[in-house]
C-alpha cells in the first residue's frame, strides 16, 4: 500500500518554532533595553560634563591669589556662582581656605552643592587643594621622590557629580601672577 503525504506541521514542530521565536524575541527586547539604558546614561554624562564645563572654566577665570591669603567667608563663596564680573573678586587660595560657615575656621573638604530641577541634578562636588593625587593626603615627597604636592603654586581642581569625577585639572600660577605674589612678600 501506497501512503498517502500529509501536508502541515506537527503539534511539536509548531511548539518547537513558538519556542524558539520567544527566546529570540526577548534576546532581541534585552538587547534593546540595554541600548536604551546606555544612551541614558551617555545622555546624562554628556549634560552633566557640559555642566562641569562650565563651573571649572568660571573657576579657572579666578585669579590664583597670594600663598597667605585669608580663607574665604560664605560671602565669598556665594561669589563663585554669582555673575562674570563677581568671579575675579575671589582667589583661588581664598577658596582653598575658604571659611564656609564664618567661624573663623578653615572647613575642609569640597565646596558641596545640590541642583535640583535641571537634568544634571544632584549632588556636585569642587575639590581645589594642593593634593595634587587627590588621595586626602599632601605628601611632598614619597619614597625619596618630589611629588610637587603641597607647593603654593600649584593646584588640583576636580569637579564631581555625584561621586564621580566629572572634570579635574591642575592650575599654576602664572608668571604675571608669581610677580604679583613676590611683590607682595
Amino acid at each position: 500500500m501506497k501512503r498517502k503525504c500529509q501536508s502541515g506541521f506537527s503539534l511539536v514542530e509548531v511548539v518547537l518554532t513558538f519556542a524558539i521565536m520567544a527566546v529570540a524575541t526577548t534576546a532581541l527586547g534585552l538587547v534593546e533595553l540595554s541600548n536604551s539604558r546606555r544612551t541614558q546614561e551617555l545622555k546624562e554624562r554628556d549634560i552633566a560634563f557640559g555642566r562641569g564645563q562650565a563651573i571649572m572654566e568660571r573657576i579657572l577665570r579666578m585669579p590664583f591669589g597670594s600663598p597667605g591669603a585669608a580663607a574665604a567667608s560664605a560671602a565669598k563663596y556665594d561669589i563663585l556662582f554669582g555673575s562674570d564680573e563677581d568671579v575675579r573678586q575671589v582667589s583661588l587660595t581664598e577658596v582653598q581656605q575658604r571659611d564656609d560657615d564664618s567661624d573663623g575656621a578653615v572647613d575642609n573638604g569640597p565646596i558641596t552643592f545640590t541642583l535640583e530641577g535641571v537634568e544634571d541634578k544632584g549632588v556636585w562636588e569642587v575639590f581645589i587643594d594642593a593634593d595634587l593625587d587627590g588621595n586626602g593626603t599632601i605628601e611632598p615627597v614619597v619614597d625619596g621622590i618630589e611629588t610637587r604636592e603641597g607647593r603654593t603654586d600649584l593646584m588640583r581642581i576636580e569637579i564631581r557629580r555625584n561621586q564621580r569625577t566629572v572634570l579635574k585639572t591642575l592650575r599654576a600660577r602664572t608668571p604675571q601672577e608669581q610677580d604679583e605674589a613676590d611683590a607682595l612678600n
